[in-house]
């Protein structure tokens, strides 16, 4: 995932006033992973970053 995309979803979770901890749980995944995937710091499965994406755009 780009920067670009990155930053857009860390926008649309914080617009629509969703933690990283309410993303997570709701996910069923670590914290620490919604912040790897906001901001670009390891490889994560594209399957975590597709849950993602869907949560918040349906929310």
């Amino acid at each position: 995932m780009n920067e670009t995309e990155r930053d857009f979803l860390m926008v649309m979770r914080r617009k629509k006033k969703i933690s990283q901890r309410t993303l997570a749980q709701a996910l069923g995944i670590s914290q620490t992973l919604v912040s790897f995937i906001e901001n670009g710091t390891r490889e994560v499965d594209k399957n975590y970053i597709d849950q993602y994406k869907k949560y918040i755009l349906e929310k």
